[in-house]
């Protein structure tokens, strides 16, 4: 639109927002970057502390790691198996707050949200998939400066927490 060849015209085919970022808030992420691919790196090196030191645990699934991609790792999901827990998504998440291990729980299915809920009248028996996977999947702590100590804690406590809740270890006590 603004090189010689442009037009002035243009159309708003969808609602939405205009963001536009400050010189200041440019600026700096224009200085982050030149850290990117290190800060990136990074990360893939916590993802693969990670896959490895957790891939033996039956209850849950880690991300899939295809070695054909690059992989931000801006996120680390794990997805509860919950057929081997005797817990569900929210307990799992209490535990993890009582080991502080941070997390967060990502991609909440649209029709979950008021807005799409209430306009078009979306509910779970139309996403049955998205349903079910919004309650098995948490997103572990995953940043360029975790120190080895936070890594092994993270995994520490995932591996406690699924020992302590699997349904095999209730049935061989048993």
């Amino acid at each position: 639109r603004y090189t010689a060849e442009g037009s002035w015209d243009y159309k708003i085919i969808q609602p939405g927002y205009k963001y536009n970022l400050t010189d200041v808030a440019a600026a700096l992420g224009y200085q982050q970057l030149a850290r990117a691919e290190e800060m990136r790196e990074k990360r893939e090196a916590v993802a693969r502390y990670y896959l490895a030191s957790m891939a033996d645990i039956h209850e849950i699934s880690l991300p899939p790691d295809d070695e054909n991609r690059l992989h931000s790792w801006h996120l680390f999901p794990i997805r509860l198996n919950l057929d081997e827990l005797t817990i569900d998504r929210n307990g799992f998440i209490e535990e993890l707050k009582r080991n502080h291990v941070g997390f967060s729980v990502h991609w909440r299915p649209l029709h979950m949200h008021p807005l799409y809920a209430e306009r078009l009248g979306w509910s779970d028996v139309h996403f049955p998939a998205a349903s079910k996977m919004w309650k098995e999947i948490i997103s572990l702590p995953i940043y360029s400066a975790m120190t080895m100590e936070e890594m092994a804690h993270v995994v520490n406590s995932v591996t406690r927490i699924c020992a302590a809740y699997s349904k095999g270890a209730m049935s061989v006590a048993a």
